[in-house]
């Protein structure tokens, strides 16, 4: 029942599936993840139709393409840009950490700008059309 109140379905556990919206759904497939007590947790976009955050002692590592969704759930932010994994954040500021602290917001601008530096450069930007013309022909 711990994982169950984690992801508040506890009003919610005697409910057959179908019967749950697809954010619940979310966070049922999250909590039955959790159960597993695994030592690492893969997640591909696990937040996206949710607003939840749910913290243990354990890593979670998980992928998403907002920026301000990892500045709020996570403790340490790697951004991925083609051939470079180059920018790294620490959040120092515990969880749950509210989507209106001011590090969410500095950071994710700094995140953006730093990317777009990055990744816009004459030398990335050239490599990025070489490797997509090999990949239409």
């Amino acid at each position: 029942m711990h994982y169950i109140e984690m992801v508040q379905l506890l009003n919610f556990s005697n409910a057959y599936i179908r019967r749950l919206s697809g954010g619940m759904k979310q966070c049922a497939a999250i909590g039955h993840a959790l159960a597993m007590n695994p030592k690492v947790l893969l997640m591909d976009e696990p937040f996206s139709a949710l607003d939840i955050q749910i913290h243990q002692d354990r890593t979670i590592l998980f992928l998403t393409h907002n920026i301000d969704d990892a500045m709020v759930l996570g403790g340490m932010i790697v951004v991925l840009i083609p051939k470079l994994v180059g920018i790294k954040r620490e959040c120092i500021v515990g969880l749950p950490r509210p989507p209106d602290h001011p590090i969410v917001d500095s950071n994710a601008m700094a995140i953006t700008e730093e990317s777009k530096e990055l990744y816009f450069d004459d030398e990335t930007r050239e490599d990025n059309k070489i490797a997509a013309t090999k990949v239409l022909h």
